[in-house]
């Protein structure tokens, strides 16, 4: 059975151009770039999450990326209260999802 999932976004076409150009210079495909980059932010890469932090405000507006910055200490708060490593939190997500495959 295929556990894997398509991601379907929009960008702008001179943007689209220049990340297949940019993907072929590097050596590396869609799939590979997008594989990267999503596990690098779900395990807290320091690079992305710089990253993400410094140009949330273009995206975000201030209430809402003033509830992201409280939420994100929230989460940081409750995993050192519980202890919890990642094989821990990811456990915690697979039992969630068998719980509520309809999400």
């Amino acid at each position: 059975m295929d556990n894997k999932k398509k991601l379907i976004f929009s960008i702008d076409a001179d943007d689209h151009a220049r990340l297949r150009i940019k993907l072929q210079y590097e050596r590396f495909s869609q799939s590979m770039f997008f594989n990267m980059l999503v596990k690098g932010f779900l395990e807290d890469h320091p690079a992305i999450k710089s990253y993400m932090d410094e140009n949330a405000v273009k995206f975000i507006d201030g209430k809402s990326l003033k509830n992201r910055l409280k939420d994100t200490k929230e989460y940081n708060n409750t995993i050192e209260e519980y202890g919890l490593d990642k094989d821990e939190i990811s456990n915690i997500f697979d039992i969630l999802e068998k719980e509520n495959e309809d999400l």
